[in-house]
């Protein structure tokens, strides 16, 4: 269980191109917020974030897929409750509203891929 590519390996592939532009989104977003705001513990978050992504693409990729998603769910749905607190605080689109989003759209994502690792 766990190995071998979830319904194919056109569908890993895609999830792990998808995981890799998705880290870079979270370290672009790290970047700009540093930059703007002098956040260094955005900066940090968004780091470790996206080492975290990477490492969820390379297991996919490495026909881990129930291991990837696993972990990929995991930072997707941390990002999604961050961020998405902050959305709901200050209504703002850009970034809290938009990483929310993504962040939900990955997480479901991560869980279809769970679940075909076990089927």
């Amino acid at each position: 269980m766990g190995e071998g590519p979830a319904g194919g390996g056109g569908k890993a592939k895609m999830s792990q191109t998808l995981t890799i532009l998705y880290a870079a989104l979270v370290a672009i977003g790290g970047v700009v917020a540093y930059m703007k705001k002098g956040s260094k513990d955005s900066l940090i978050a968004a780091s470790v974030s996206s080492i975290l992504l990477v490492s969820a693409a390379a297991l996919i990729g490495s026909n881990h897929v129930l291991y990837g998603s696993i972990l990929g769910l995991a930072v997707s749905g941390a990002l999604l409750y961050v961020m998405g607190s902050r959305f709901l605080k200050s209504r703002k689109v850009m970034p809290a509203g938009l990483v929310s989003a993504i962040s939900l759209i990955m997480s479901f994502g991560y869980f279809h891929g769970i679940q075909k690792a076990f089927h």
